[in-house]
């Protein structure tokens, strides 16, 4: 019921010329991408990955769905246009490969036995995208944003540009995976950083918090 309430009011919303959108930062292979492409095949969708190995995989789900507006972007998520080092996971404890851990930010370490070890040693150079400059020159404060953010650390540095430059007023709805956990997963974020961002985000826009 809750499904169909939400499609409904969707198509209200496109009947009155506002666009309804939902935005991948951390695409991975795209499985959250599918899961709202089956469940809501009328939103716009944007899904942004800086790991280069992983965008044929998101690229073969936008080919299973070629009635869905789907845009592939490899880009890093930050707060500044350029190009930045980027630090893939590699071989796990159990010795697989593991994509889900690179990352932008330094200090990151493997939350359990099948994340990739974080090659520090070896960085590649990706693109990055001022993720709040986008936000506002691509959609209007009318339209509805739906934002899942999983971008393994680097979410700090985008909210508080957000914050900073209201983008994040933007956002109808933000599901965000906070890399912060008091064992120091990341020893670059520190608590206080934590708390004041998502303290923050919630104050601006519906924060669904996700793991």
């Amino acid at each position: 019921m809750k499904r169909l309430a939400r499609r409904l009011c969707e198509t209200w919303h496109r009947y009155r010329g506002k666009r309804t959108v939902f935005i991948d930062c951390g695409a991975n292979v795209g499985r959250v991408l599918q899961r709202q492409i089956r469940q809501f095949p009328a939103r716009e969708y944007y899904a942004i990955e800086a790991n280069p190995h992983l965008i044929p995989r998101i690229e073969a789900v936008r080919d299973r769905y070629p009635n869905s507006s789907i845009s592939i972007m490899h880009y890093a998520v930050w707060n500044s246009d350029g190009a930045i080092p980027f630090y893939l996971s590699g071989l796990n404890s159990q010795g697989g490969t593991a994509h889900d851990g690179s990352t932008a930010v330094l200090g990151k370490s493997p939350r359990h036995p099948r994340a990739g070890v974080i090659d520090y040693d070896h960085p590649i150079e990706v693109p990055s995208l001022d993720f709040s400059g986008w936000i506002r020159k691509t959609f209007a404060p009318t339209d509805i944003i739906f934002l899942k953010m999983d971008i393994e650390g680097a979410e700090y540095a985008v909210l508080d540009k957000m914050l900073q430059d209201d983008t994040i007023d933007y956002v109808s709805e933000a599901m965000v995976e906070f890399h912060y956990s008091d064992d120091g997963r990341i020893t670059t974020i520190d608590k206080g950083l934590h708390e004041r961002i998502v303290e923050q985000v919630r104050r601006r826009t519906r924060l669904v918090e996700w793991h």
